[in-house]
């Protein structure tokens, strides 16, 4: 598949793409299908699936299958569908990937369409509690996944809404329709709040009757008397104790809207939050009705303990206190309040000013009173400031006063601080600014006469007239519900002035003059907002006002009305052409006008639209264009047209009928979306074509389309009967797009597993879609699908009956065994098979043996019956098989061919009940039973006696039975056999003895083995235990150690013992996992086992210890029998076991895990110090901390210390005790090294000693080892370098000693190696050197023992080797020294370092490098000491490498932890780092050009060029060279040579390659070519490029480049040569034309007249070249022949006739010379082309002219005419120019 997903809509056909891979040999056959097409897709597409045939040959070839999507009605969501691919012939395969996925688009309104069941409006009342308010919303269409439904509640005032929530949404889920929203309608409540003061205070309660929600309006009677009754209902606050309770009503008089009542809050000194009460309304009384709201809430504000500090209250937020009062309402002023804070004792008062704070108008006494005293008394927290509103009817605007208490004036000891003043604003009063709003609809006017015209609208200001008011208003025109824009001459809103004082006032809104005005639409003009416009500091409160009729509608009449002209049916009108040629179609269409004043003339036009625009010509309809008047009253009049008839095949053509335009304009109008109306004429003279089959090919069958192809026919195929099941590829929709007339189908018989004789089907066309498909003869064709799935069947056992169970016959009762045998598939045949007994007995258990099975016509299945023979011996089950062959009827065999017989077992057995062993103790009677099944009708008989075993009746172990017979009466089942176990006091272990059963009589048969009787272990059999002796054992951890067990008296049968573990000094047990793995531990003792041994092993818990006792206690024993177990012993039962020092408490050294591999660098650049030379390697003191210890570390290479393996060794002037005798030389060591040098002098004292445990063990050294010394010894020495012996000096372990002789100028070294056998307890072997070791120079002595010999070394070489007496040496516990030997004698005399005993002999180059330290020519120092004091846990080692500027590959080191001191430990696995200093010097070479590069032959373009590279500096290691070749642009020139880039490879050691650069012979012309040949990069195998960019290998910058030059090649200037092929078209516009490989040959028959013959130029085409030609007669003749054979004709006579031709720079390949057999003789011409002219013609009658710089006569090709009508000379020029005038009927494309 070329896709793994698609998608499509309903009613789409859609492509999938298939892509073959690979040049098939034969053509390939593949399914495209739907997966589960029943289950997916049945009804969703038309055909599940489609086939393909891909031919041979063409690799990735890429070919489409279509697949139609069924368009229907039903509501869908999303369906993907997996359409996978096979190949069922097996041609091919399916490669991956072979399936993708279609997904059909949710359709049809899948997802449902949502609206309100309720019929708007819906009424609700508002109640006196929140009530709800269900709203169903229905889903119709698809139910199909989850939507969220967002609703709105839309009102102007959403703030003060009564409904809610004003926005939410709701879930509608899968498969629901329906859902209920629930919305809350909110009760009007009405609350006060009051503050309780110290002093029970009121709270005014207003009860309005007859006011609208303004408070104002009045919108009810109130001329009679009414009351109303009041209720106080508690919440919070409590009746009696927060407020006074009582219930009364109030009065109405006629004519007063509103009235009030109060009610007493009652003080106290209790703390208390905000408490509540209500006041409910009830039982009016009068014309009055209750509406909401009729309850309400007093809230008693929170109070507390005041202070004595005097202020005015003030709300959060604020700055001081403002009090905004409206005159027309309020008459009291409470909002004032001095509190006081702090301390509330005392009588306290404070004066207060109240004064006038703006500049309005008006002599301030609207308020009273202006002065005044605030007293609180005792206890007093707050007092209110009680002013007075003077009410009047007088429009006043707002006023400001302030008031201020006087800080002066406070008495009683208080103080006034903090918020001393307040403002208070009396609002604006008695509508003293004016209520706005338009007088009435009918004195709005739209006035049309004049010019503009304009809206003239009247307002009026009732109420006061204080300042100028600014009116906004906004005006909207619409039509039809929409809102015309931009028709006025002002921008709306829009804004007029009311002047001060005035009450009226008139507005005009002017309308543009293009503005169209219909009838009925409306202006609709709205009051928005009225303010001030006098600047007053002060803004209102309360008016301006706008009024209640803010809004009015100003509808345009006919007489206002602007004319509308339009057609007045709908906008298409479908039409048929008349048959025959002659007739006539007459439409008529109305136009209407909408506004009758005056004349309008209406200009229309019918041209062709859509997608068959050249099509409508005057031939179709007529007429195209006209005018059509109307008069003033007329609304309508009629256009006509006439269609005319013609036998042309023709699609749907498109008429569109417009009004261009109506005049006069400023008056009349085309009405919008009126303006056109559009003809269908529809298709007529089956310009669809005529269907029918065309030929077949295989199964692709093509359907062909006759006459006329003009519009797109849809046709369905399908297969009949049964297409579905049979093919793949049975049905679909073919599409004919206009144009096309052949479409291929192709179908494959599907694979159904289905036998079936020989079908045939018909494939049959169908007409498909909205437009009907004319089928032809042949519209079927037949298909025939031969015989398949084998017809006539196969022969198996039935796969669930191949193995049959049968009992064996008894007597009368005869059994059958019956083996089922089935006809599979097929059964078109009579048909026999036969069947076998391939294993049957002698005597035989089966008859009949074998046979043959008959099958008729239909018949699936046959059963072999075999009669199972009786007998009367005991068997087990019996397999016997069964094999069927020889199928006749055309019929197979299948797979299950051999089929099983079992008959189960037979003859009922009598047996010992299980388990048949049985377990019994000393002294008692026990029973046995013995059981018989089958049958029981009959009485058996069997006998039985005892056996002996290992228990017998004459050693008096059980008492015998003797034959006896055991009777088992009829339906009986089950016998006992009772026997007696002997009582004895001997030890013994587990006993046997047996029951057995036999003789038999009756149709049964003993089964099983006789019953095992075992007699239990007894009499202290199990044993007496404890430790063979008393033991005190010493071990070191995580090593095993034994201790002894014995087990006295019996020695029979398993016994475990159980000790415990203490600790010796707390006496306590050890706890689990601490010391040991358990404290508990086992030891076992086998059967017969009379000894055993407990083992324990200390963990290694790897913490630090010294040594620990343990007690090892036995305490237990199990085994043996309950009633007689082991026992232990009174004796041996503790053991003790000292676990040793352990677990390195001096410490365990290793190297740090991040120094473990480290590299150096040798190189370094210039801008960096040496400090990068240098390495850090961290050793790490692990385990113990406790002293001061040291660790020796040296630097080995690596091929002895790190891929190698130097043995482990001890440095012996580390680890000994030094006395103050021998002193320590630092400065006279080795080059580079850093370990001790001791001088030894001789004396009595002079001697190092080594501990005791830092001896080698003999387990070390047993098979080899090496002494090694470094020395500086005095002349005539004699001492010992190294002895270890026994304490008093007789034995001689190993011993290491040296003599120096000088004597003139004769000097020698003796070595001398002295061990001990069994025999002798010194034994020496020598070697004498003649080196003078006594030159004050260091000297490397070795001696290595190996296999009973000893080698000698001086210097790194051998000097003797030496025979041993005994091929393994003594050790044993001794005195080791270094100097001396013990007791004392033999002192050495001189300098030592580095002595060392090794385990094991030295190899040959380890030998070597001891001597020569290699890693001192690179490193310093090579060895040394870090001391680690107590308590510290790590150190470092410090490195420097040495630039000696030598050429050097990486070289590794091993650094190593070889030695400590102090009891220290180094651990092996991790005493290792490896060093590497990284390579150096350009190490592995550099490289560069030492010649030019040269061709190696000079023949053609492709000549090879070498070009010879040297490698300087170093050469080691495989390096490869990175080259490339770069053009003159700067590219890499792979358009130029074979291999532009590439590598060398120089081996190790090598030091020159040749580059070999091969350029590419491409036949393109060329000139000179420069190209650079450069050295790119130089990579050496081991892929380290070093710590520089010139330490390993690199390319030299001095030689890196070179060039090659390559001259011109392959005719830049052309190759010419003449065309012979006939088709010189495949040179036009080509960029590039190869040169010939032979001559050319053309032959022409003598009748072709004129004939032209193409020159071509090959090759480059830079610059103009010319060339001479001529004919050269040959047979055929140009002159001494009459008439000549051929003559030379020019087209052009006007040309001067000369003998060459140019091709210009850039110009043609393809220039023409034409001869002919008439006209002018001339045997040379030439002529120029200036330039290339293309013409490119595109459709029918496409008319063109053009000038051309050629005179063209008579000149024809593919007979398409270019025919000058005009030909003329300029003067004074010799171009001759053409006027061309022709009709091209088809697109071509012309070059001259």
């Amino acid at each position: 598949m070329t896709e793994t997903q698609y998608e499509a809509e309903e009613g789409q056909q859609i492509e999938i793409g298939l892509l073959r891979h690979g040049i098939a040999a034969s053509s390939i056959s593949v399914v495209i299908q739907i997966k589960e097409p029943h289950v997916q897709g049945g009804h969703d597409f038309i055909g599940t699936s489609q086939a393909l045939i891909f031919p041979a040959g063409i690799d990735d070839l890429v070919k489409n299958v279509l697949f139609t999507v069924a368009d229907d009605d039903i509501p869908e969501p999303d369906e993907s569908f997996v359409i996978y691919l096979t190949v069922p012939n097996g041609d091919g395969e399916a490669g991956t990937p072979d399936r993708t996925v279609l997904t059909i688009l949710a359709n049809d309104d899948s997802f449902g369409i949502f609206g309100f069941v309720q019929v708007t409006p819906v009424r609700v009342k508002e109640l006196d509690h929140d009530n709800e308010l269900r709203l169903s919303i229905y889903r119709s269409r698809g139910t199909y996944g989850d939507v969220e439904l967002h609703y709105e509640v839309m009102s102007s005032n959403l703030k003060n809404l009564d409904l809610g929530p004003v926005s939410n949404s709701t879930t509608f889920y899968s498969g629901e329709n329906n859902k209920n929203i629930i919305l809350t309608v909110y009760a009007d409540q009405e609350e006060f709040r009051i503050e309780e003061a110290d002093y029970d205070t009121s709270v005014s309660v207003v009860i309005t009757r007859g006011l609208d929600d303004d408070g104002e309006t009045i919108i009810g009677p109130i001329s009679n008397l009414a009351t109303v009754n009041y209720y106080l209902i508690p919440e919070t606050a409590s009746p009696g104790v927060d407020y006074v309770a009582y219930n009364n009503s109030v009065t109405f008089s006629p004519g007063i809207t509103k009235t009030s009542f109060s009610i007493k809050i009652l003080s106290d000194s209790i703390p208390e939050v905000s408490e509540s009460f209500s006041i409910v309304l009830g039982s009016p009384s009068g014309d009055v009705v209750l509406v909401e709201p009729s309850t309400c809430t007093v809230m008693i504000g929170a109070n507390d303990e005041p202070n004595g500090v005097l202020s005015l209250r003030t709300s959060p937020g604020q700055q001081f206190p403002r009090v905004i009062v409206n005159e027309d309402v309020d008459v009291n002023i409470t909002g004032f309040t001095v509190q006081r804070s702090g301390g509330k004792f005392g009588r306290v008062s404070i004066d207060w000013v109240l004064m006038r704070n703006d500049s309005s108008p008006g002599d301030g006494g609207d308020v009273m009173p202006t002065v005044g005293s605030v007293v609180l008394g005792n206890g007093q927290s707050e007092q209110n400031i009680i002013l007075y509103v003077v009410r009047d009817d007088v429009p006043e605007p707002v006023e400001r006063y302030m008031l201020k208490l006087l800080s002066g004036s406070v008495q009683g000891g208080g103080r006034a601080e903090g918020v001393l003043q307040g403002e208070l604003i009396i609002q604006d009063s008695d509508e003293a600014h004016g209520v706005v709003q338009f007088i009435n609809e009918d004195v709005q006017q739209l006035i049309t006469t004049s010019s503009p015209r304009k809206l003239m609208l009247s307002l009026v200001r009732s109420g006061g007239a204080l300042g100028s008011l600014q009116v906004v208003y906004d005006v909207k025109y619409s039509y039809n519900g929409i809102t015309v824009p931009d028709i006025f001459l002002a921008t709306m809103p829009t804004s007029g002035v009311f002047p001060a004082g005035q009450h009226s006032l008139s507005l005009e809104v002017f309308i543009k003059n293009e503005a169209f005005l219909q009838i009925g639409a409306t202006f609709t003009v709205t009051l928005l907002r009225i303010s001030l416009s006098d600047g007053s500091d002060l803004q209102p409160y309360n008016t301006p006002q706008i009024g209640q009729l803010n809004e009015v509608h100003i509808e345009v009449s006919v007489e206002t009305a602007s004319g509308e002209v339009g057609f007045a049916e709908p906008h298409k009108r479908i039409v048929k052409e008349p048959e025959g040629t002659t007739s006539t179609t007459h439409v008529e269409l109305e136009l209407r006008r909408v506004g009758t004043n005056g004349d309008v003339n209406i200009i229309w036009s019918a041209t062709g639209s859509g997608s068959n625009t050249g099509h409508v010509i005057r031939n179709d309809i007529t007429p195209l264009e006209g005018t059509i008047m109307m008069t003033t009253g007329q609304t309508s009049a009629v256009l006509k047209l006439d269609i005319l008839a013609d036998d042309e095949p023709e699609p749907d053509e498109y008429v569109t009928v417009r009004i261009e335009r109506v005049e006069p304009q400023d008056t009349q109008h085309i009405k919008s979306g009126s303006a056109t109306i559009q003809l269908i004429i529809q298709e007529n003279d089956n310009p669809g074509g005529v269907f029918h089959f065309a030929h077949q090919m295989a199964l692709a069958y093509t359907v062909q389309r006759s006459g006329a192809a003009l519009v797109s026919r849809q046709l369905q195929y399908k297969i009949e009967p049964r297409g579905e099941a049979e093919f793949y590829g049975d049905t679909n929709i073919i599409t004919f797009p206009p144009g096309e007339v052949l479409k291929n189908i192709t179908v494959l018989a599907r694979g159904d597993g289905i036998p079936e004789l020989t079908e045939v089907f018909q494939l049959k066309l169908y007409s498909f879609g909205n437009k009907t498909s004319i089928i032809d003869s042949p519209s079927n064709v037949n298909i025939t699908i031969l015989s398949n799935d084998q017809p006539y069947g196969y022969f198996e056992f039935a796969a669930d009956n191949t193995t049959i169970y049968v009992e064996e016959s008894r007597g009368a009762d005869v059994r059958y065994a019956k083996i089922p045998v089935e006809r599979m598939m097929g059964r078109f045949s009579v048909a026999t098979v036969d069947w076998l007994l391939l294993n049957n007995s002698d005597p035989p258990d089966l008859q009949p043996s074998h046979g043959t099975l008959n099958f008729d016509l239909g018949v699936g299945r046959v059963t072999i019956d075999m009669e199972v023979i009786a007998d009367d011996i005991p068997e087990g089950e019996e397999i016997f098989y069964v094999n069927l062959s020889n199928p006749t009827g055309d019929s197979t065999l299948g797979e299950f061919l051999v089929a099983s017989v079992h008959i189960l077992q037979n003859d009922d057995p009598i047996y010992f009940q299980e388990p048949g062993l049985f377990e019994v103790s000393e002294g008692g009677t026990y029973n046995v039973t013995v059981l018989r099944s089958g049958r029981l009708e009959q009485l058996v008989t069997v006998k039985y006696h005892t056996l002996d075993g290992s228990a017998t009746e004459a050693g008096r172990d059980y008492v015998i039975i003797n034959e006896q017979k055991m009777v088992f009466e009829p339906g009986e089942d089950r016998k006992t056999i009772t026997f007696t176990i002997l009582e004895d006091d001997v030890p013994e272990p587990d006993e046997v003895f047996y029951l057995e059963l036999y003789d038999e009589e009756g149709d049964v048969a003993v089964f099983g083995p006789p019953a095992k009787i075992i007699i239990m272990s007894n009499d202290m059999a199990n044993g007496i235990v404890h430790f063979t002796s008393y033991y005190h054992k010493s071990t070191i951890e995580g090593k095993p150690v034994e201790f002894k067990l014995t087990r006295d008296v019996g020695i029979y049968g398993q016994a475990d013992v159980l000790c415990q573990i203490y600790n010796n000094d707390s006496g306590k047990m050890v706890e689990d996992g601490e010391d040991f793995a358990s404290s508990v531990v086992m030891a076992t003792f086998n059967n017969l086992d009379q000894s055993t041994s407990l083992w324990l092993t200390p963990l290694k818990d790897g913490i630090p210890e010294y040594d620990e006792v343990f007690q090892i206690v036995l305490f237990n024993v199990t085994g043996g029998r309950a009633d007689d177990p082991g026992h232990l012993a009174d004796y041996n039962l503790t053991a003790y076991l000292t676990v040793l020092e352990n677990d390195s408490p001096f410490g365990l050294f290793t190297i740090g895990a991040d120094s473990q591999e480290i590299s150096v660098p040798e190189d370094v650049y210039e801008h960096r110090d040496d400090s990068d030379r240098v390495a850090h390697l961290s050793v790490e003191r692990t385990k113990g901390l406790f002293t001061a210890v040291k660790v020796a570390w040296e630097i080995f290479s690596y091929q002895i210390a790190g891929a190698g393996s130097l043995p482990l060794f001890t440095d012996l002037l580390l680890v000994g005790q030094i006395p103050e005798t021998v002193n320590e030389l630092p400065l006279n060591g080795r080059q580079a090294t850093g370990t001790k040098v001791l001088m030894f002098t001789g004396c009595q004292s002079c001697y190092v000693t080594v501990a005791s445990h830092y001896h080698p063990s003999y387990t070390a050294i047993e098979d080899g080892f090496s002494l090694s010394a470094w020395i500086q010894p005095q002349a005539n020495m004699d001492g010992y370098v190294i002895a270890k012996t026994s304490p008093d000096g007789a034995t001689y372990y190993y011993a290491f000693r040296l003599s120096t002789r000088r004597q003139g100028e004769f000097v020698s070294l003796t070595i001398a190696f002295q061990y001990s056998s069994t025999a002798s307890p010194v034994l020496t072997e020598e070697q004498e050197v003649n080196i003078d070791t006594a030159d004050g120079k260091w000297h490397f002595v070795v001696l290595s023992v190996d296999d009973g010999l000893v080698y000698f070394y001086v210097d790194g070489a051998i000097r003797g080797v030496r025979n041993l007496e005994n091929s393994r040496i003594q050790d044993g516990p001794g005195i080791l020294l270094v100097g001396a030997a013990a007791p004392g004698q033999h002192y050495y005399k001189g300098m030592l370092q580095d002595v060392r005993i090794y385990s094991r002999k030295l190899e040959d180059n380890e030998l070597t490098e001891l001597y020569e330290m290699p890693s001192a020519e690179d490193l310093y120092p090579i060895s040394g000491y870090l001391t680690f004091n107590e308590g510290q846990f790590s150190n470092n080692i410090t490195i420097f490498v040495l630039d000696d500027h030598e050429e050097e590959a990486n070289d590794v080191f091993t650094v190593k932890l070889i030695s400590a001191s102090g009891d220290a430990d180094i651990e092996q696995d991790r005493a290792v780092a490896t060093l590497t200093v990284l390579k150096s010097d350009n190490a592995n070479g550099l490289f560069g050009f030492s010649a030019p590069c040269k061709p190696a032959v000079h023949e053609s373009e492709g000549d090879t060029f070498l070009c010879p590279v040297i490698r300087t500096r170093g050469d080691s290691d495989t390096v490869k060279v990175s080259w490339q070749v770069i053009n003159e642009d700067g590219q890499l020139a792979v358009d130029d040579f074979l291999n532009a880039s590439g590598q060398i490879i120089f081996k190790p050691g090598e030091r020159n390659q040749m580059l070999n650069v091969q350029p590419l012979d491409d036949d393109i012309p060329e000139l000179d070519e420069v190209f650079d040949v450069q050295l790119v990069e130089a990579l050496s195998a081991d892929g380290l490029l070093g710590s520089t960019n010139t330490s390993g290998a690199s390319v030299d910058p001095e030689r890196w480049r070179t060039t090659i030059t390559i001259p011109a090649t392959d005719n830049p200037h052309g190759l010419l040569q003449f065309d012979v092929s006939g088709d010189s078209t495949r040179f036009w516009n080509v960029t590039w034309v190869e040169p010939l490989t032979e001559s050319p040959e053309i032959s022409i028959p003598e009748e072709v007249g004129t004939v032209s013959l193409p020159i071509i130029r090959a090759q480059g085409k830079l610059g103009t070249v010319s060339v001479e030609w001529r004919t050269i007669d040959g047979t055929a003749r140009s002159s001494a022949k009459s008439p000549p054979d051929f003559v030379l004709r020019w087209t052009i006579p006007s040309l001067t006739k000369v003998d060459r031709i140019f091709f210009r720079k850039d110009g043609p390949y393809l220039l023409y010379l034409r001869w002919t057999s008439i006209a002018d003789r001339y045997n040379k011409s030439e002529y120029s082309f200036s330039e290339t002219i293309k013409f490119r013609l595109y459709y029918l009658d496409f008319r063109f002219s053009l000038r051309t710089s050629l005179a063209i006569s008579a000149f024809r090709y593919h007979d398409i005419c270019l025919e000058p009508i005009n030909t003329r000379q300029d003067p004074g020029s010799a171009d001759i120019h053409s006027d061309l005038d022709c009709s091209i009927r088809f697109p071509f494309m012309l070059t001259v």
